[in-house]
């Protein structure tokens, strides 16, 4: 850390010499050959040591320094032989210079350096004592190789197809290469808590609000280096165990029989079992006593001692148990004593009107009661001897028939037909094109047809007379053959001519109007074009001598046709040329009638990290502004203008240095680029407290120091990406490497970036040829401490490279030298923030 007080060190001179000149005999303590540095080491492990430090490849390792007597040095340089080059990923020369610029400095000044190679290294720090001198201290670093680690896997195996109340037991193994590391193995999720995961066995056992699928996830976590994980995502499906018991279709089935007839009812079509299980069927103890049951078919043949009612009970079970009964209601009577059903008069065929009524009936001989079951095809419909179908409606049409039966037998009844009287609707065009006729059935509706077409006219509807005196609905109920009449009513055109056009197309009024009729006049939907001409609208004469009809306005029918022609008038074109612009191509052209304006301007273009500045009639900003208040009277192209601009408006210049692009000026906007305004702190007691974002103007006196040298800001600040314009970023200390790269190395860069002259640097400038073009200004500081110092002297530029909690890194130049410096710093200095395109 920089500490630049120089009235402190002025009254330290001066002290030293009233000293000297008292005790001329005597050596002083405070004599620069009495100066000594010491090294210091701090591992990645927090590990610190003036001596020697283990650490492994890659790891960032602090390197300290610190002096018994810092004021008699000037600088120090920090040197190992092999040391971490990214850009190579290998070991090479690391040295590090820094100027002391502080000397009454008793902190420790801290470096890092990172190896890319293992082995013994040999770490130095020379001190450059005032009186030529140098003293030096070194320190050994034993760098470790890292072992690779590799990833476990992971895996799972048990039953996961289970039933509720049944426990699911699932084995969780893993293997890993790095046989001797530890291991976590846990349950990242299951469907409750109530689980057991022992000895890498996960137990759970479900109830039924868990029926379906179900997922459990399991992770293995190693202790290498890097930790590695490997996890496991199992679905357990839960079926629901309930059991249902059979079910009987009637709970009493009615049969009926004669002596020596045997009774056969096929049982597994009057019970069936919701699982789909198998059944038995057993008889309760009871009469009649001959009857049986076998291959799940009831048995029952009656002898003469048999005649009666039985009511005999039959169990149904599934394989569990679970069961249902049935009572059947047997009726046996002695032989010869039931006579089959005869039908003696079949039920009528009609051909009726919809929404009439129709009444089967039919008449049998032989013993009461009679079953009677009526047929539609074959749906059931009715079950009395008379079938009744009030109002008839399409869908009661078909064939129908009816069974009469009894215990002896059964009569099935002639097939008979219900079917829709109909008639027939004709229609006549009148000279239009035709139309079919159609099949109505009797009180329905007729169908309204398409329209008919004839030439020069609108069809006006259907008329039920040939005088066209009535009107017909097609809401009327049929009741007889009809003839309709089409009615017509002459019409008329509207056709656009686009008068003298070399391209696009007139519109297209496909419409047909009658005498009277309101027509909307159409716009130029075809864009008709014409070489040096707008579209102005249309008139009934090609010279404009006629009616002049405007697009979207009105005017009535007559009794002929119309013809509209395009009007035109004299236009000039304005181009736009938006350059290098982010979107693919230029706004389209405008046309401008002679003596006018542009309707708008196009939406701006876009470039990145650039604010559209407007159109001009020259490039870069050069002619006039051209605006939409612009009166064109010829052709003419406009060109974008693109200027960088920060949140508060302030407008940038660039310039690229090799493969980057730099701002020429330091940041002066006082707001990030989402609107929120950076504190401004005045104060230095407030400002030295600081750990969140402040900025300041040298001497809190933006009038004089802003236009030149901008803001000093700390870094929490310019740590906030958008501090800087959207395409633009502070840079970091690569950046700044590159940077100096390309310039030739630290040691000569800064003069090559200084502003030549001493306008604002003081004399001598060394060294300044600002051959980059990058115009660095000595804008001095803020201090950590609140106070301000060095304008003139010292340019100061944050990085977005942080050293740790507390520091963070820049780059600075000064006025004697032209060496492009690198430091750390407290977070909380003020310093200038120069910024880099993305």
């Amino acid at each position: 850390m920089r500490y630049r007080n120089f009235v402190f060190y002025a009254i330290f001179l001066i002290l030293a010499a009233l000293f000297l000149t008292c005790s001329t005999d005597l050596i002083s303590p405070y004599d620069a050959s009495n100066t000594k540095i010491y090294l210091y080491a701090r591992s990645v492990a927090r590990a610190t040591s003036d001596n020697s430090i283990e650490d492994s490849v890659g790891n960032v390792i602090k390197i300290g320094f610190s002096s018994n007597l810092p004021m008699n040095l000037d600088s120090v340089r920090f040197i190992s032989t092999i040391q971490y080059d990214a850009a190579t990923a290998k070991d090479s020369l690391f040295e590090v210079f820094k100027e002391l610029t502080s000397k009454n400095n008793k902190d420790t000044l801290w470096d890092s350096i990172t190896f890319a190679d293992s082995g013994t290294k040999t770490i130095t720090g020379i001190g450059y004592i005032s009186n030529g001198k140098t003293c030096s201290d070194s320190i050994i670093a034993t760098i470790h190789l890292k072992p690779v680690n590799h990833k476990p896997d992971l895996k799972v195996t048990g039953n996961t197809n289970i039933v509720v109340s049944q426990p699911c037991s699932l084995a969780v193994t893993f293997i890993d290469i790095d046989s001797l590391q530890a291991h976590s193995l846990m349950v990242l999720k299951s469907p409750d808590k109530n689980y057991n995961f022992v000895n890498q066995i996960f137990t759970w056992t479900p109830s039924s609000a868990y029926i379906g699928n179900d997922t459990v996830v399991f992770m293995v976590v190693d202790y290498g280096y890097p930790p590695l994980s490997d996890t496991e995502t199992v679905v357990i499906t839960v079926k629901d165990t309930a059991n249902h018991p059979p079910v009987w279709q009637d709970s009493v089935i009615t049969l009926s029989g004669s002596v020596g007839n045997a009774i056969n009812l096929t049982l597994i079509d009057k019970c069936s079992d919701p699982d789909s299980d198998t059944l038995t069927f057993s008889l309760i103890a009871g009469t009649p006593a001959t009857d049986s049951i076998a291959a799940s078919i009831y048995t029952f043949t009656p002898t003469s001692g048999d005649t009666g009612v039985f009511y005999p009970k039959i169990i149904a079970k599934d394989p569990s148990g679970l069961s249902d009964t049935v009572i059947l209601h047997i009726t046996i009577t002695a032989i010869n004593t039931i006579i089959a059903p005869t039908i003696t008069t079949n039920p009528a065929s009609y051909t009726v009107c919809e929404g009439t009524a129709v009444t089967f009936s039919v008449t049998a001989t032989g013993t009461k009661p009679f079953t009677y079951k009526w047929y539609k095809g074959a749906d059931s419909a009715g079950k009395d001897s008379v079938y009744t179908i009030s109002p008839v409606a399409a869908k009661d049409t078909g064939s129908y028939k009816v069974i009469v039966s009894n215990g002896s037998g059964s009569a099935t009844s002639d097939l008979v037909k219900l079917a829709m009287t109909t008639y027939t609707v004709t229609f006549n065009s009148v000279s239009g094109s035709s139309v079919a006729s159609q099949t109505v059935v009797c009180n329905s509706t007729a169908t309204a047809p398409t329209a008919p077409i004839r030439s020069g006219y609108k069809f006006a509807g259907w008329y039920s007379d040939s005088a066209l005196t009535a009107s017909f609905s097609f809401s009327t109920a049929i009741i007889a053959n009809t003839a309709l009449y089409a009615n017509w009513t002459p019409v008329y055109t509207v056709t656009y001519d686009g008068n003298g056009n070399i391209g696009g197309s007139v519109p297209i009024d496909a419409n047909t109007y009658t005498n009277g009729v309101t027509v909307t006049v159409l716009d130029d939907t075809g864009s008709l074009v014409k070489t040096g001409y707008t579209f102005t609208g249309w008139n009934t004469n090609a010279a404009g001598t006629g009616t002049s009809r405007t697009p979207g306005s009105t005017f009535s029918m007559g009794s002929a046709n119309v013809i509209l022609y395009a009007q035109w008038i004299l236009t000039y074109t304005v181009t736009f040329n938006s350059g290098d612009s982010t979107v693919a191509a230029s706004p389209a052209a405008m046309s401008v009638i002679t003596g006018k304006t542009v309707d708008s301007l196009p939406t701006a273009p876009t470039k990145t990290s650039y604010v559209f500045d407007g159109w001009y009639t020259g490039t870069k900003g050069s002619g006039t502004k051209f605006t939409a208040s612009t009166t064109v009277s010829a052709n003419i192209t406009v060109y974008a203008n693109w200027v960088i601009e920060d949140a508060d408006g302030n407008i940038y210049t660039e310039v690229t240095i090799g493969t980057q692009t730099w701002m020429v000026e330091n940041l002066k906007t006082t707001h990030y680029n989402d609107g929120t305004a950076i504190p401004k702190v005045t104060d230095s007691a407030t400002w030295v407290s600081l750990t969140t974002p402040g900025y300041c103007w040298y001497k809190n006196d933006s009038s004089t120091y802003n236009s030149t040298y901008g803001i000093l800001y700390n870094w929490y600040a310019a740590d906030i990406s958008i501090i800087a314009p959207a395409g633009w970023h502070v840079p970091d200390s690569t950046d700044w490497n590159t940077l100096g790269t390309y310039l030739g190395g630290d040691t000569v860069a800064g003069g090559k970036l200084k502003e030549t002259g001493t306008t604002h640097w003081l004399s001598p400038n060394t060294g300044a040829t600002n051959s980059s073009g990058f115009s660095a200004l000595p804008g001095g500081y803020r201090s950590n401490d609140g106070n301000f110092g060095s304008i003139g002297i010292y340019g100061n530029w944050w990085s977005a490279t942080e050293d740790d909690a507390f520091h963070a890194y820049l780059r600075f130049l000064i006025y004697g030298s032209y060496y492009l410096n690198r430091d750390i710093d407290y977070k909380s200095c003020g310093y200038s923030v120069r910024l880099l395109r993305d």
